[in-house]
């Protein structure tokens, strides 16, 4: 974060009444915790591979029993398979940078949302730009050829008179 943004989120800080829970985040420590579970539930992935779903999470409940118990919506997430494991990996190296004291909650938040943008909104300004670049080709290749306006007798004499 530039010099600049770090003040303007100062001041929106003061400025407004936001619950300060660093502390907590550091009390609790769960980043390592969080960890393992991701870690365990994606090697029973690879290991009961051929159970149902139901079997599966069942499984996952007692051997992750953390997460479950504490984030169940990452859970059933990480179950389901609707999270991207890079994505979640890089949300726990945040959490464990504010335990671990290099940066406080505003600054861990600053930085999740450079990497949702960087996922989100600069990942779908690329696509567009391919887009309208492909776009572009399409154009051209579809554009017709350039005529030549000429009259019956230049038609005849170029074509027709050398047979």
């Amino acid at each position: 974060m530039n010099p600049n943004d770090a003040l303007n989120l100062k001041k929106l800080i003061n400025d407004t009444e936001v619950e300060q829970t660093t502390e907590q985040i550091r009390t609790l420590k769960h980043s390592k915790k969080i960890k393992v579970s991701i870690d365990v539930i994606c090697a029973l992935k690879k290991r009961y591979s051929r159970l149902n779903k139901e079997q599966f999470k069942n499984i996952a409940m007692n051997q992750a029993s953390f997460l479950y118990n504490n984030y169940t919506n990452i859970f059933n997430r990480l179950v389901s398979e609707e999270l991207e494991l890079d994505i979640l990996y890089e949300f726990v190296k945040v959490l464990e940078k504010i335990e671990n004291g290099d940066i406080d909650q505003h600054q861990g938040s600053y930085d999740i949302g450079l990497l949702l943008k960087k996922l989100y909104i600069d990942s779908t300004i690329k696509q567009d730009k391919k887009r309208e670049k492909g776009d572009k080709r399409k154009d051209m290749k579809n554009k017709p050829k350039s005529t030549k306006n000429i009259s019956w007798a230049q038609y005849k004499e170029l074509y027709l008179d050398k047979e």
